[in-house]
């Protein structure tokens, strides 16, 4: 509110989880990272896509009601979600106010421009 970094939450990205569950088992094949139509898939590439983006989706979900619950000195945080999957999780994630892809960019720019001037 003030400016001031009052904390946050560290988790693997999307790719980051699903790139590990492809090598890490033998017979699941990389797949597009894309929302399936239902839940319940009947062909392996529908199975993970369920998994990887709505199990992602509820994850944030999950600790943003977390963080909103223990927020201190009342009001409420934006949710702003970064990175290239963003979009595909927003859909399917109603606490995300706002996608921003390129926020840790424009953050470093700044963190630049900061540096230029001192």
């Amino acid at each position: 509110r003030d400016g001031v970094f009052l904390g946050g939450v560290i988790q693997p990205g999307v790719r980051t989880s699903a790139e590990t569950l492809f090598r890490r088992t033998a017979k699941l094949t990389a797949t597009e990272l894309v929302a399936p139509a239902k839940v319940i898939g009947t062909r392996t590439e529908e199975c993970i896509r369920a998994g990887v983006v709505f199990g992602a989706a509820d994850s944030v979900t999950g600790i943003v009601n977390r963080i909103r619950a223990s927020w201190p000195g009342g009001g409420t945080p934006k949710v702003i979600a970064t990175g290239g999957l963003a979009a595909v999780i927003q859909a399917h994630c109603p606490v995300i106010e706002l996608v921003e892809p390129d926020l840790t960019l424009h953050g470093l720019r700044m963190a630049h421009a900061m540096l230029q001037r001192a």
